[in-house]
């Protein structure tokens, strides 16, 4: 098929589809299309974002119609990316959550409360919150038995450090 604009011979493959058209094709390409959307948005930069102004009810209501009726799919989404590239968002979260700004230190003082119980008593999800820290592993896919073997190893380890200043003397 050959393009209207740029008159070069083109694969149907290369032009987006409009029911408008006899045969279900536009007749300009992908490529020639792209470049005018591209021109155009240079000549109108602010059109975007003053339509979004005008109609930020509108499009409040769609964004949380979509996200209620696709929920399930876009949370499937943020598990998949966070396994992926837990590291990074371990990273964002020790950068900006536990920063010095807005009232971080009444958070971590929430959080070490909340937590002293759970750390004491080497609770399932402590321990493999520990292991996927340290060891790099994917916290759903860690099995039972290791970590009953790592609350174990916790458990002498901290047996051995109390008694450690017994030993100096």
């Amino acid at each position: 098929m050959i393009c209207n604009k740029c008159h070069i011979d083109r694969p149907l493959v290369d032009f987006p589809n409009n029911k408008k058209f006899r045969d279900g094709k536009e007749k300009t390409c992908k490529l020639c299309k792209y470049k005018r959307n591209a021109e155009w948005r240079k000549l109108n930069p602010g059109y975007r974002h003053k339509y979004y102004v005008e109609n930020i009810e509108t499009h409040k209501q769609q964004v949380k119609a979509y996200r209620e009726s696709h929920r399930e799919h876009l949370n499937a989404i943020k598990r998949e990316g966070y396994s992926k590239d837990s590291g990074r968002y371990r990273e964002y979260s020790r950068k900006h959550y536990w920063s010095k700004e807005k009232g971080s230190e009444k958070r971590f003082a929430r959080y070490t409360r909340y937590n002293k119980k759970i750390i004491k008593e080497l609770k399932p999800t402590y321990v493999k919150r520990l292991l996927s820290r340290k060891m790099g592993l994917n916290y759903n896919l860690i099995p039972e038995s290791l970590v009953e073997l790592s609350k174990t190893q916790i458990q002498l380890t901290r047996i051995l450090n109390e008694r450690k200043p017994q030993w100096n003397q």
